[in-house]
């Protein structure tokens, strides 16, 4: 056994550094449910239609189409005894919780469904195009991606204690 001193050297490290491994624990756990589209083995709600983006829906997962969101899910801030986990894209929270949402229809917006309508021939995007409205009211199904499960929180304190016990050893 070590004697006290090494044993509170290693502890106050402890304390410095175990902040920012818990986040990057969490931050992996959170791209492992992007990967698997679920939380805690519970399946995402899968796309209404599957036609969201035309003949690459097939091939990309659920909340990926640039992978901005995924890239930016990251450890935000370190505390003394805390980390914040999260991501700074807007629509990250209404992804995560689900929500309602009213996007405003463009000019860009209607070319991209004529262009969609083109590529598909879906009528879906046809009348999207010639709606006369100005927004649209889209429900968002919650797909929670950031969420510390007891699963998650398991697997922490396992780590954690692991840390622990290192440095008194």
């Amino acid at each position: 056994m070590r004697n006290i001193l090494t044993i509170a050297q290693n502890m106050r490290k402890l304390a410095q550094t175990l902040p920012r491994e818990v986040g990057e624990i969490i931050v992996n756990n959170t791209l492992d449910n992007f990967k698997n589209e679920s939380l805690d083995g519970i399946k995402w709600t899968p796309r209404k239609d599957n036609s969201s983006d035309g003949e690459r829906t097939g091939r990309r997962g659920l909340l990926i189409k640039t992978g901005q969101l995924r890239r930016s899910i990251r450890v935000i801030r370190v505390g003394n005894n805390s980390v914040v986990v999260g991501s700074e894209v807007p629509y990250a929270k209404v992804q995560n919780q689900g929500g309602v949402t009213h996007p405003t229809i463009t000019e860009k917006s209607r070319n991209y469904f004529w262009a969609m309508y083109a590529k598909t021939k879906n009528v879906k995007w046809k009348r999207m195009a010639l709606t006369e409205k100005t927004n649209f009211t889209v429900n968002i199904p919650a797909r929670p991606f950031l969420k510390i499960t007891p699963t998650l929180k398991k697997k922490i304190e396992i780590f954690v204690a692991d840390k622990i016990r290192n440095a008194i050893r």
